[in-house]
């Protein structure tokens, strides 16, 4: 992640800047980037979601215990 930070703000390895920064303030920068330009990398699709037989099943008080 540190190789990524400076290129992505063409830092040298010795440049106060990222000389400055913790781990945690590249992590969190990285993880940033990441999640805005993969918006939807962290959704999943349930295939097996239906939304009619959920609303039916809490009509006739059918829950499944767990």
């Amino acid at each position: 992640m540190q190789f990524w930070f400076r290129r992505k703000y063409q830092l040298t390895p010795n440049d106060p800047k990222f000389l400055d920064l913790t781990i945690e303030d590249i992590e969190t920068d990285y993880w940033a980037h990441y999640y805005y330009e993969n918006s939807t990398a962290d959704e999943v699709e349930d295939e097996d979601f239906d939304l009619d037989d959920i609303l039916q099943k809490m009509e006739n008080d059918d829950w499944e215990e767990l």
